[in-house]
């Protein structure tokens, strides 16, 4: 009898001739027609049809091989056509904006931005799940990716020149890319400068800081110099009513653990400073502060103002 049924769970399913939509074959029809001819639009095209003459629901993974499809064969009308329809009946694919942002932007940035815009603006984009990705892009390319030829001053005026309402939603996430494209050329004036723009916006977050802690400890130099900065950047943050994260106390601590002798006194306050606030502790962290004392040290202690102890990160 086990074996009977075991024989029937195998045989493969018939096609619904009735309810197709509402079915759940229809999923994996979509999922073996999409592995198959996921570069097919005009398959995905009539699939898609028959759920809607159904009366099914067209949901955003489908508005997305579609748009996906369209891409691969350069239809940026055809794409732009699939978010409008996924926006109108809200199931806009997160990754549709994107796919419509990287495509016009091929056309280059002079022509398209502006259009650009126009469908992102039309389409909510900023609010919705993926749109900032759509934003992001365009920092990249400003940045040079792919061309290679970075403008990093059109980035920072293009994108401090947002509608308000659109740079609540994009502006940190997109200032984090231009953050890393300076951390990257060692930019320290560019971070300096952007920084209080972001805060003037009041769309400054911790992690942006971060960014200035991370140039900060790519500085050659006295480490006792690269912990007063660090420490800095710290009251900063608080000051300004942020939480700083785990990534910020972990810049600051490797920054403490650089220096010749270790303030072991501060870095006890630090850690009883992130379990007072809640901030979790990551694996990482305590490799820093394994390597920057241990090491120096293989008994476990080092010397300075705290008399030799050890740091107690429990």
């Amino acid at each position: 009898m086990l074996l009977r049924r075991a024989r029937l769970l195998r045989r493969p399913r018939p096609w619904p001739q009735r309810g197709f939509a509402a079915a759940t074959d229809w999923r994996a029809a979509w999922a073996e027609l999409n592995r198959k001819h996921r570069r097919d639009a005009g398959k995905l095209e009539a699939f898609v049809a028959r759920i809607q003459a159904d009366g099914g629901r067209v949901r955003p993974a489908h508005y997305h091989a579609l748009a996906r499809a369209h891409a691969h064969g350069g239809a940026v009308d055809e794409v732009l056509r699939v978010i409008d329809e996924a926006v109108a009946s809200n199931a806009a694919p997160a990754e549709g904006f994107l796919l419509a942002a990287k495509l016009l932007l091929d056309r280059g940035l002079d022509g398209s931005l502006a259009v650009l815009e126009g469908h992102l603006d039309r389409w909510g984009a900023p609010r919705r799940v993926g749109g900032v990705n759509a934003y992001r892009e365009v920092v990249r390319r400003f940045l040079g990716h792919p061309s290679g030829e970075a403008d990093p001053a059109a980035a920072q005026a293009w994108l401090l020149g947002l509608a308000e309402d659109v740079l609540a939603h994009v502006g940190a996430s997109c200032a984090n890319v231009l953050l890393m494209h300076f951390v990257k050329n060692g930019d320290g004036a560019a971070i300096d400068a952007l920084i209080p723009e972001l805060e003037a916006r009041g769309i400054a977050t911790a992690a942006q800081y971060y960014f200035k802690l991370r140039l900060i400890l790519q500085k050659r130099g006295r480490g006792g110099d690269k912990a007063a900065q660090a420490e800095a950047v710290l009251r900063r943050i608080q000051e300004r009513g942020l939480q700083p994260n785990t990534s910020t106390y972990e810049a600051v601590l490797e920054a403490h653990c650089a220096a010749a002798a270790p303030d072991v006194a501060r870095m006890e306050e630090l850690l009883g400073d992130m379990q007072g606030r809640g901030v979790p502790r990551s694996t990482a962290l305590y490799k820093i502060l394994l390597r920057g004392l241990l090491g120096r040290n293989r008994s476990g202690r080092v010397g300075g103002g705290s008399g030799g102890r050890a740091v107690d990160a429990r």
